[in-house]
C-alpha cells in the first residue's frame, strides 16, 4: 500500500495596491512595450508616492497594460490628466537615466517617420540593462562625468571626399581630434572589421558595437551619454548616442548596406543622421570615396557641401597594335608614374592581371 505523500503549502504574494498618489506631479506620461505595432501612442499612468522620488523622465518603469507588467519608457511627469481612472505604475525597473530629452525627440520624430512603434526604435537606440552596471553606476559617478557645455557647432553638412590614395581610417583619426576640440565627436563605421582598425588609430576612444558583451555595451552606453569631451566610435546603432556636448557627428561610408537596420522599422544611418542634423544643430560629415545616390543628388541641389582635394591625372591610352593583351612599350611610363603615386588600369578584357605580373 502506497504511502501519502505529505502536504505541501503554496505560499502566494499579493499584488501591492497603491492608493496614495504622488503629492506633486502625480501623473506621468510614458511609451509602453506594447508589442503591438498599432498600439504606438502615449500613456498616462498615477506615480505611486512610494516611488515618487524615483520616477522622472528618462528611466524605465513597469506598468500594468493588458494584463501584464510591461516596460516603459517614462517621458514626463505633468499635474493633470484628461485620463480618468488611471492604473498605478507597478514598479521602477532602473533609476538610470537612459534616455535623455534628446533622445527622446529623436525616437518620436523616427517613429513618425518610419510610421512604427516607438519601442522599435528603443530596442536598437537603448541596450538592453544589467543590474550590476547599475549598482556600480553611482549617482556620485554620474554627476562628477557630466559637464554643463554648450553646443558650439555650426550646424554644416558635408560630404567630405577621400583621395583614392589616401588612408581613410588614418585621415577620418586626425580629423576627429581636430573636432574634439569643440565638444565630443561621433563616428558611425559600417563594419567591426573597420571599427577595429580605427581603434588602433584612436586607443582612447569609448567604443559602442553589438559585438560588445551585453555587461560591456550597456556600461559604455552609460559612460556615453554622461561623459562630455570624448571621441565615440560605433556600429549601426551608434547613431542614437547622445552626449551632453556633442557637437561633432561622422558617418563613414554612408553608401553601405551595412547602414541599413534590416529589421523593422528599416532605418537608415544617413537619414537619422540627417535628421538628428536638423534638430541639434550638429556638424554632419559624411566620409568616403563616392556618394550614394541620394547624397549625390543633394551635393548637386547645394544642399550639402562637397569637400575634395583637387588633383591632376595624366591619363595615357595605349592602343594596341597586334593580338597582345598589353603593348611592350606601357610598362617603362608604368615604372615612372609609380614614383609619384598610383597607377590605374582600365584595359578591355580578363587577362591582363598575369601580364603585368
Amino acid at each position: 500500500m502506497a504511502t501519502a505523500r505529505p502536504l505541501r503549502l503554496k505560499r502566494e504574494e499579493a499584488k501591492r495596491v497603491d492608493s496614495a498618489q504622488a503629492e506633486h506631479t502625480p501623473f506621468v506620461k510614458v511609451w509602453v512595450d506594447t508589442a503591438v505595432s498599432h498600439l504606438d501612442g502615449t500613456y498616462d499612468y498615477l506615480v505611486p508616492e512610494r516611488l515618487s522620488q524615483f520616477v522622472k523622465p528618462g528611466i524605465r518603469i513597469g506598468v500594468p497594460f493588458a494584463g501584464r507588467d510591461v516596460e516603459a519608457l517614462v517621458l514626463e511627469r505633468v499635474d493633470k490628466s484628461e485620463v480618468t481612472n488611471l492604473k498605478f505604475i507597478s514598479s521602477v525597473i532602473s533609476e538610470e537615466l537612459v534616455a535623455t530629452p534628446t533622445l527622446i525627440t529623436l525616437i518620436s520624430a523616427i517613429s513618425k517617420r518610419w510610421i512604427c512603434n516607438p519601442y522599435d526604435v528603443i530596442r536598437s537606440a537603448i541596450p538592453a540593462r544589467v543590474a550590476s552596471v547599475d549598482k556600480a553606476f553611482t549617482t556620485e559617478t554620474r554627476s562628477s562625468m557630466a559637464q554643463d557645455l554648450v553646443n558650439r557647432a555650426n550646424g554644416e553638412v558635408t560630404y567630405l571626399h577621400l583621395a583614392p590614395d589616401e588612408d581613410p581610417l588614418k585621415r577620418l583619426s586626425e580629423f576627429a581630434v581636430k573636432a574634439q576640440a569643440k565638444g565630443s565627436v561621433l563616428i558611425v563605421v559600417p563594419e567591426d572589421r573597420e571599427l577595429e582598425l580605427l581603434k588602433v588609430e584612436l586607443p582612447g576612444a569609448l567604443v559602442l558595437t553589438s559585438s560588445l558583451s551585453r555587461t560591456q555595451r550597456y556600461s559604455n552606453y552609460l559612460t556615453a551619454i554622461n561623459k562630455s569631451s570624448q571621441i565615440i566610435i560605433g556600429t549601426r546603432s551608434a547613431i542614437f548616442l547622445t552626449p551632453p556636448d556633442l557637437t561633432t557627428l561622422i558617418v563613414y561610408r554612408e553608401n553601405s548596406q551595412s547602414h541599413y537596420e534590416p529589421r523593422h522599422p528599416g532605418w537608415n544611418v544617413r537619414d537619422v543622421a540627417l535628421l538628428r542634423q536638423s534638430e541639434e544643430n550638429l556638424n554632419l560629415y559624411f566620409v568616403g570615396y563616392s556618394p550614394s545616390l541620394e547624397m549625390a543628388r543633394s551635393i548637386e541641389s547645394g544642399a550639402i557641401n562637397f569637400l575634395s582635394k583637387k588633383t591632376r591625372l595624366q591619363v595615357s591610352t595605349f592602343p594596341q597594335s597586334g593580338s597582345e593583351l598589353l603593348p611592350e612599350r606601357i610598362f617603362s611610363p608604368i615604372r615612372s608614374a609609380l614614383k609619384l603615386g598610383s597607377v590605374l588600369f582600365l584595359v578591355p578584357k580578363k587577362g591582363y592581371a598575369s601580364a603585368l605580373m
